[in-house]
């Protein structure tokens, strides 16, 4: 695997010595043997147990949010749909729903899994255009291998059982800051992002101050666009998400471990409630300052796939709402830390990144719903953050060790968002290529 990356990782200035076309293609075969191996023993994992496992409960709110906004949308924000849930989303995202909800949920749902796994195959290429690695064959077998490892963390695991977009958020993102600076259209899908799901806004942000002022008007009026939708669709609906769902979303299971936030943690240590949240928006904000700052610098000093991850990272941390499928961002984080090892030796090279992935691995285990071990379950991909008391307010009780597990997302994204901020300044910045 480590011979793969390093593969792939020749840079466009010609650094790294180019590997012959025999070994490129040995390191494609061997990529491709990986991801037909890891896919296989996925797939068959997952078997005895594929009813439960593809419940795909968020797919089917989303399709319900669809059918509500077609023939009863004075219920789309004031209804619930399957589990009690309610529909969030922009009447943008509701309209398109809507067209896809005239199709079976099982059409649906299969096409979600694939086009998931298709957007990490484009988050993990994206990610290597703006690490500048040269386009070929090494680039090509470096993306399929790491695609299939990346499909085993947990974040990547709840985005398929929960049929979510975040993979394919993160897909339009990062394929967006890829497309060559040139562009007139660059900046089109982050707006489309934006208009699915908010919280990429803070791309917009990160154009601007990053001075890529075309890419920021075009996903702003992109943006826009999809907002005047919502407004032509359903009227009433968009005015009621825009001056009352949208404020509201903090409410949703702010406290829940699931939510890796910094309201999340907040919550949790009961220093914010649905009433008072003047202890997030002060530590979500003056964590978003500091994270955009230090995107700003890594993108000034060449090091766009750093600045795309800080910015990532604000808008993970300062959501008021951030699920562990929401981290999917984990991928090209690795990929980028691999990166930054270089000048360190093999071992230091290869252990940090692979302590990192195994921690958020998604293992086999058995948890039941409150956190505790239940033989009689089936054995189902989870990550060891579920490994807590949860629900009902047990998240309020946690011991020490508890706390640092059920909020490791959190804190250790906040951890590398402060080391990031130190690697960062003392290296005087220079204009991105």
């Amino acid at each position: 695997m480590a011979a793969i990356l390093q593969m792939g990782e020749q840079r466009v200035a010609g650094t790294v010595e180019q590997p012959r076309a025999p070994q490129k293609l040995t390191a494609l075969v061997a990529a491709i043997a990986f991801a037909s191996l890891s896919v296989g023993i996925w797939l068959e994992f997952l078997r005895p147990n594929w009813e439960m496992y593809w419940h795909q409960i968020d797919l089917q709110v989303y399709m319900w949010g669809g059918s509500t906004a077609a023939m009863h949308p004075e219920l789309l924000y004031d209804g619930r749909g399957p589990m009690n849930l309610p529909f969030l989303y922009p009447v943008f995202a509701a309209w398109i729903c809507a067209e896809l909800a005239r199709f079976p949920i099982n059409y649906i749902g299969t096409g979600i899994v694939v086009l998931t796994m298709a957007s990490l195959y484009v988050s993990v290429w994206s990610a290597g255009v703006l690490q500048r690695h040269r386009r070929g064959i090494g680039m090509i077998a470096m993306t399929i291998a790491v695609s299939a490892a990346a499909i085993w963390l947990e974040p990547v695991q709840q985005a398929f059982q929960f049929g979510q977009l975040s993979v394919i958020l993160m897909a339009l993102v990062l394929a967006d800051l890829a497309i060559p600076k040139d562009r007139r259209y660059r900046g089109i899908l982050i707006g489309i992002a934006t208009g699915l799901k908010l919280t990429p806004a803070v791309f917009i942000v990160y154009l601007l101050i990053t001075r890529q002022f075309r890419a920021a008007a075009v996903a702003s009026g992109t943006f826009a666009t999809t907002v005047a939708i919502g407004f032509w669709y359903r009227p009433t609906q968009a005015l009621e998400f825009w001056t009352t769902t949208m404020s509201s979303q903090n409410r949703i299971g702010f406290a829940y471990v699931q939510n890796q936030s910094i309201n999340g943690l907040f919550g949790r240590l009961q220093w914010t409630t649905w009433g008072n949240s003047g202890a997030w928006l002060v530590g979500a904000g003056l964590l978003a300052i500091a994270g955009i700052a230090a995107a700003r610098i890594a993108y000034l000093r060449g090091d766009e796939l750093l600045g795309a991850l800080l910015a990532a990272t604000v808008m993970l941390l300062a959501s008021p709402i951030s699920w562990t499928h929401y981290w999917v961002w984990i991928a090209p984080a690795l990929m980028w830390l691999f990166h930054a090892l270089r000048h360190h030796s093999r071992t230091i090279r290869i252990a940090i990144p692979t302590t990192i992935y195994l921690f958020t691995f998604a293992w086999p285990l058995q948890i039941d719903r409150i956190g505790s071990w239940d033989p009689d379950l089936p054995l189902l991909p989870q990550g060891l953050i579920w490994m807590v008391p949860q629900t009902t307010g047990r998240e309020f009780h946690w011991t020490l060790p508890q706390f640092l597990l059920g909020n490791s997302y959190t804190l250790l994204a906040t951890a590398a968002l402060l080391a990031a901020i130190v690697y960062l300044l003392p290296r005087s910045p220079r204009t991105s290529r």
